[in-house]
């Protein structure tokens, strides 16, 4: 049995339809164990409209939290991570990779600083793994890496759209975004009574926000967030599911672990090697495999995009061939889509071999639908 939200009953009340994280078919999920969450309220058109032009308020029981304590603390994670953190302050967060001595990715974390302790926001399906791994490098250190029970953990939501800002500040009041728009910023605030913890992620494709706040106020969070936004203006709150969001991911070319990236895959495969891996800290466990791959030029497989050829998304785990050897082994597979409409085609993330990772080749997908890779994610240099 799944694990389950605890804003399931209200879901339900409002006929909510569920499915699970990760979905079946993921490439990169491995052995996770999925969690129940909710697909879709009814009626996506008007999900996918708050998505785009107000805000949209996602239920995240897939997401877990862990907290670190101690004088050592962060210094513990800046030796531990992939990321610079050992003078990460109040008021900011960091994105990492936490690896394994063989440079594979054990979690992707959300780093996040308060003047007592760290809070490392990650996917449920590895928090106790990433809990035993940062014990296993607790030796001498003032530090302590907690996990709260199932029943006790805290709620996450995410706050998704141009409006999302606007719907913080009725819910909450001003909010005090220290290192200002563009950044990752965290801020300490109340809903309903509640301590929450916002973030705000300046850095992505889709304006996003996530609050978090303890189980116990989850219900009243939650109703306070929707209420403050109600309304049909450009700057209204809907409640929606994964189907809207994930759709809206795969088109912005937003990767997610345990979909494009997971415990087999190395950081120079994942899209996001420059914002979770820093080249210039000090060493950390895996760091050996991943200076040598980005010394001798990168990984065996990239993430692209591709634009499909009709409306039909393909399925996740699919394979991918050459569009002119039809018979010719796989070169990649699909790890994410999202299906298109009568004015534009379906979009997909995939994995491809990097041999074959070149923007305008032609690919095809079972059944001879058709596509062309447009854009190699994350190809950038920071």
């Amino acid at each position: 049995m799944p694990m389950t939200s605890p804003l399931r009953n209200l879901h339900a009340q409002a006929e909510a339809e569920f499915t699970v994280f990760p979905p079946p078919g993921s490439v990169c999920a491995g052995d996770s164990e999925p969690v129940e969450i909710v697909e879709t309220f009814g009626d996506l058109d008007l999900e996918r409209a708050a998505l785009a032009t107000g805000a949209g308020l996602l239920d995240c029981p897939h997401r877990a939290v862990l907290t670190l304590t101690g004088a050592d603390r962060l210094d513990l994670l800046d030796r531990v991570l992939t990321q610079n953190v050992g003078d990460l302050a109040p008021g900011r967060w960091a994105p990492a990779f936490l690896l394994n001595r063989q440079g594979r990715i054990l979690a992707d974390l959300r780093v996040i600083p308060l003047d007592d302790r760290v809070l490392l926001e990650l996917h449920s399906a590895v928090a106790a793994a990433a809990q035993e791994t940062l014990d296993g490098f607790i030796f001498t250190e003032d530090a302590a890496a907690t996990l709260p029970p199932v029943d006790e953990a805290p709620l996450v939501l995410d706050l998704i759209g141009p409006g999302a800002d606007a719907a913080l500040s009725r819910t909450a009041g001003s909010v005090d975004w220290t290192p200002g728009p563009g950044e990752r910023s965290a801020a300490a605030l109340t809903i309903a009574d509640a301590g929450v913890i916002a973030l705000r992620d300046g850095g992505r494709h889709v304006p996003s926000l996530a609050l978090i706040a303890a189980r116990a106020s989850a219900v009243s969070v939650y109703h306070h967030v929707l209420e403050s936004g109600a309304g049909d203006g450009a700057d209204s709150v809907r409640a929606v599911g994964w189907r809207a969001v994930d759709e809206q991911r795969v088109r912005a070319r937003v990767p997610l672990h345990l979909m494009e990236f997971g415990s087999s895959s190395l950081p120079h495969e994942t899209g996001v090697l420059h914002d979770r891996v820093s080249f210039t800290k000090g060493c950390y466990p895996g760091q050996e495999i991943v200076a040598r791959m980005q010394s001798r030029g990168g990984a065996k497989q990239l993430l692209v995009a591709l634009t499909m050829s009709d409306p039909a998304p393909p399925a996740i785990g699919a394979p991918l061939r050459q569009a002119d050897e039809p018979e010719s082994d796989a070169i990649g597979v699909i790890t994410s889509a999202a299906a298109g409409t009568d004015r534009e085609p379906a979009v997909a993330l995939a994995q491809v071999r990097a041999k074959h990772a070149a923007v305008g080749t032609g690919l095809r997908v079972e059944d001879d639908q058709r596509a062309v890779l447009d854009e190699l994610i994350g190809a950038e240099t920071p």
